[in-house]
């Protein structure tokens, strides 16, 4: 029956070709060498649905321009670009930012590379051996992230006056900082009118420049300290990316996660505004490594917590536990107590208010049931709530306000980024079982909803051309595809600023379409299981099962 079903969903029309078209772009899209990446205008993210509208096209080429002759594009070898739209107009989504700019993080990285681990060349020749090359890059690339004792966002930089090393965008300068102070000065004369937290961000950025208040001078402004969000997932990826290697992963690539359990929410006297609905004392872990009871400003060799205040976050949560679950390190302080805390933000149905980075609804049931299947957390209080989170996924997903609704009538406008977050549903729902679905009633709903998703997702793929030349030269015979990426993560205001990369939502698809050709919704494999091996016969590339399946003997936990 398990051979069945997967075979029958990997010789669907479309998908096998949609994946590997998939795979051509990531590693079209990969920086495998920083000094010859090449760009294209799909890093200005101009939706192919407006690319035939004169001002998305012309807004673009401006964008271009600024690139190569204003701010000079720097690349970072073996990660995946990310963009970064500066001062979001929510209506305009595509062409309100002014300047868009590359940006090379560790999140987008280590996100877009754990799709590639449901993957398998290992029978390939070696030179074919694309999917290992890129994880290998990414797992070099991420270490490069490492500062200090844990990771960061962003690499680090030596900052000259003061001297210091600090964290920064390889992409911004402070120059250009600088002179977003004075459009600040000046709000009404440059469209700010409408930015309502531009007071708030004012008087930051104005802190952050005057050298009284911040003496280590105004490369505070990128200057973040390291987090529980980017340790979690670098410590996850590695740890995985060794399974999918048959080794054991370097104890020094996990020993960063001991510094979760020495940043939680405890005896805090200081709240973020954002986070004035959530209990007071949690015990959950915090975002920032940095003690917010110390002046701002002091050691910034250590980084400056944004605006000052820590915060908890609870997609940052269920993502550090999923990377303590796959460390063993499930009775640190703060495990049971981040469980305790997500269980409540279900039962309460409130969930969907409690990010500060992650504006999209359907991040946090995807991180949840991440950690919850893909890293195998085994807790009474998590297995309870499951189900719950079934339904409230279903129910958003599928009413006529629902994203999967509006994406299936023509006569409905499509929302910007609809196939990243349907993509994000629909691994949730994958992730989450059939069976789930079965304990409450829903399986008719939940099955209907799957192959929806899959279509949707399926139809809305973008065909593409390589801009790179090995490109040409490794995958010749295969079209190459992407989809639009939705809203990845914001800054703290979320109007400042939002990050958007079509190789992280590309990664996305080609995660849920290979978790629905594995059946992860029938059968209780692990993540690394079993693979989907990647094959090259008679100089043609295709897909192919596992023949021989590490674990696929019982049925996911009923509930």
């Amino acid at each position: 029956m398990l051979n069945e079903t997967r075979t029958k969903r990997l010789t669907m029309p479309g998908l096998a070709d949609a994946v590997l078209g998939g795979l051509v772009y990531l590693y079209d899209s990969h920086v495998h060498n920083a000094s010859n990446y090449s760009g294209s205008s799909l890093d200005y993210l101009i939706s192919t649905r407006e690319a035939k509208r004169f001002l998305p096209r012309f807004a673009a080429g401006f964008r271009r321009f600024l690139g190569k002759y204003m701010v000079r594009e720097r690349h970072l070898q073996g990660t995946w670009p990310a963009h970064i739209h500066l001062l979001v107009n929510e209506k305009k989504t595509h062409a309100s930012p002014l300047i868009v700019v590359a940006d090379y993080n560790l999140m987008t990285t280590a996100s877009t590379a754990f799709s590639l681990l449901l993957f398998e060349d290992r029978f390939l020749p070696r030179e074919l051996r694309f999917v290992g090359s890129m994880l290998g890059n990414a797992s070099g690339a991420i270490r490069g992230f490492r500062r200090d004792e844990a990771y960061n966002f962003w690499i680090t930089h030596d900052n000259k006056h003061p001297s210091y090393s600090c964290s920064a965008p390889l992409n911004i300068p402070l120059s250009l900082v600088a002179f977003r102070r004075v459009l600040y000065k000046y709000a009404r004369l440059f469209g700010l009118k409408n930015y309502s937290e531009r007071l708030r961000l004012g008087r930051w950025v104005f802190a952050c420049f005057d050298k009284q208040i911040n003496p280590s001078g105004r490369a505070a402004v990128f200057n973040i300290p390291n987090d529980a969000d980017n340790t979690s997932m670098a410590a996850g990826f590695q740890i995985l990316y060794h399974q999918w290697l048959g080794k054991s992963c370097p104890s020094d690539d996990i020993r960063p996660l001991d510094l979760l359990a020495l940043h939680r929410d405890l005896n805090r006297f200081i709240t973020d505004q954002s986070s004035e609905f959530i209990a007071e004392e949690t015990g959950t872990f915090l975002t920032w490594f940095r003690d917010e009871h110390l002046p701002i400003f002091t050691n910034p060799e250590k980084g400056i917590i944004p605006l000052g205040v820590n915060n908890v976050d609870l997609i940052i949560n269920a993502n550090a536990l999923f990377a303590l679950s796959l460390a063993k390190k499930t009775s640190y302080p703060g495990f049971a107590e981040a469980i305790r805390f997500i269980a409540d933000l279900i039962i309460q149905k409130s969930w969907q208010h409690a990010s500060h980075y992650y504006p999209e609804n359907y991040v946090f049931p995807y991180a949840l049931s991440r950690a919850w299947r893909d890293s195998g957390i085994r807790d009474p209080e998590l297995d309870a709530v499951i189900p719950q989170l079934m339904v409230q996924t279903l129910d958003e997903l599928g009413s006529p306000e629902g994203l999967l609704f509006k994406a299936t009538h023509r006569r409905t406008a499509k929302p910007d980024g609809f196939v990243h977050q349907i993509a994000l549903a629909l691994i949730t729902l994958l992730n989450l079982g059939r069976a789930t679905a079965e304990s409450q009633g829903l399986a008719e709903q939940y099955d209907g909803m799957v192959e929806s998703a899959v279509q949707v997702i399926l139809l809305d793929r973008k065909i593409t051309k390589p801009r790179q030349k090995e490109t040409h030269k490794l995958f010749t015979g295969l079209t190459m595809n992407f989809w639009d990426s939705g809203i990845l993560y914001s800054s703290s205001l979320h109007q400042l600023a939002h990050w958007r990369s079509h190789a992280q939502t590309t990664a996305l698809v080609l995660e849920a379409f290979a978790k629905y050709i594995l059946a992860y919704d029938l059968f209780g494999n692990g993540f690394l299981s079993n693979r989907l091996n990647v094959k090259f016969e008679d100089q043609k590339w295709s897909l192919g099962l596992n023949d021989h399946p590490l674990c696929d003997s019982f049925r996911i936990r009923d509930h």
